[in-house]
């Protein structure tokens, strides 16, 4: 699940006074190639499920208004990453490293978010499998 859109990624990275993003992936015509950056975002939040998803239960079913906001950002600038490759700025290699952590911490447990609904059951560590009753436990085994 896509976290923002190509009209956020536009907005935020295509302004007419810094066209960044149709100069990192032009189209034939000149223009934004959208199926890259489309791509691009596609990528970046299925590895931000990947992180989130280990934690909570996907589709987030709840976020305030701010978790959104950040979601949203944060989906915007490891697309960006993805986009500029091996091109990378400092900055932008920076913020993309910077939420990766943020992921990571947030998978292990160390960052928690008290906004959104409880930790799936799978984060949690229950058994996933059954095994059959014991043939020899304390009664069955009393007379010995």
């Amino acid at each position: 699940m896509a976290y923002c859109t190509l009209t956020d990624m536009q907005g935020e990275y295509d302004r007419p006074e810094d066209p960044e993003l149709t100069q990192l992936v032009p189209d034939a015509a000149g223009g934004l190639d959208t199926a890259a950056v489309t791509e691009a975002i596609e990528e970046a939040a299925g590895l931000m499920d990947e992180y989130i998803g280990a934690r909570y239960t996907l589709p987030l079913a709840s976020v305030s208004v701010k978790r959104a906001a950040w979601l949203r950002r944060v989906n915007m600038e490891i697309a960006r990453f993805l986009l500029w490759r091996d091109r990378a700025s400092e900055e932008v290699r920076k913020r993309y490293e910077d939420h990766r952590r943020y992921l990571r911490d947030l998978a292990n447990g160390t960052v928690q978010w008290l906004d959104v609904a409880a930790p799936s059951a799978s984060a949690v560590g229950s058994p996933l499998s059954t095994a059959p009753d014991p043939l020899f436990d304390r009664t069955t085994l009393a007379d010995y």
